[in-house]
């Protein structure tokens, strides 16, 4: 007699797919438990420890300081042109240039005419008219006296270098050009420059300072002769007085007017 053949499915009977299907029931239960445990323990890794909360005083109240006055920033006390004059020093006026004023330390005094036709003149300008000529008799151990002279001519260009250059090419051929800046001045707006010299005079070697200043259509050239060992000792001093270099206009004094008695009117008898 024959045993009767149990159905398969798959080659696999249905008792043995019902274990199949537990174990992989089983199996799948166990993963999610584990990624679950896994899971609550990288939490409570990352969860910060609870924390004692600990009693604030609260802030007392603002109290507002009481509002400081500024007091008003002084402002500068302007420049006045009395104020670049030292005390002590003389003023000198040119009688050819009306309004024209400059101030020198008290020792300078103006050349005798026999001074100027004795002297080298610190520069030789052939247009030009001298205007102004002082010495400062002050002894100096280099044999040679400090001396100023300021002329005038009308400007010939409207570049001051290129007026310079030409009218103080020769001087600049003979002896070494030193320094030629800017010079500045502190109240007026006159364009001018410095020429600084090293040149032999009558076998003395002399520095020379001179400063060219253009005012309106006129050009003044003031310069200063001094041994060139002490010149650069006495070169502030030669721009402290061209600082007080200056033209004021004049003012005409108005001629008086004749008053006239007002006519009245007579009637006749």
């Amino acid at each position: 007699m024959s045993r009767t053949r149990a159905k398969r499915i798959l080659g696999m009977t249905l008792p043995q797919w019902t274990v199949l299907g537990g174990m992989l029931l089983l199996v799948c239960c166990i993963i999610v438990g584990g990624f679950w445990w896994l899971n609550s323990m990288v939490v409570a890794a990352y969860q910060s420890p609870a924390l004692p909360i600990l009693d604030v005083t609260p802030l007392s109240t603002f109290t507002h300081l009481p509002t400081e006055t500024l007091a008003p920033t002084p402002s500068p006390t302007p420049i006045t042109y009395r104020s670049l004059v030292p005390d002590g020093w003389k003023r000198f006026k040119a009688d050819a240039v009306p309004g024209l004023e400059i101030w020198l330390p008290s020792s300078f005094q103006p050349q005798t005419e026999k001074q100027k036709q004795a002297s080298t003149p610190v520069y030789d300008i052939e247009n030009a008219q001298g205007i102004m000529a002082l010495w400062d008799p002050t002894p100096s151990p280099y044999m040679i006296f400090t001396s100023f002279e300021a002329s005038m001519r009308p400007a010939f260009a409207s570049d001051l270098d290129e007026m310079i250059d030409t009218e103080f090419g020769a001087l600049m051929r003979m002896g070494r050009l030193l320094e030629r800046d800017e010079f500045v001045f502190t109240l007026e707006e006159y364009p001018a420059r410095r020429l600084i010299f090293d040149i032999t005079v009558n076998g003395v070697n002399a520095g020379l300072a001179i400063y060219v200043v253009r005012v309106g259509k006129d050009l003044y050239y003031m310069g200063f002769a001094t041994a060139f060992n002490e010149l650069y000792m006495h070169l502030p001093t030669f721009d402290q007085v061209i600082q007080t270099f200056r033209i004021t206009p004049i003012v005409p004094t108005p001629a008086p007017t004749s008053t006239l008695p007002i006519p009245t009117n007579t009637l006749l008898p």
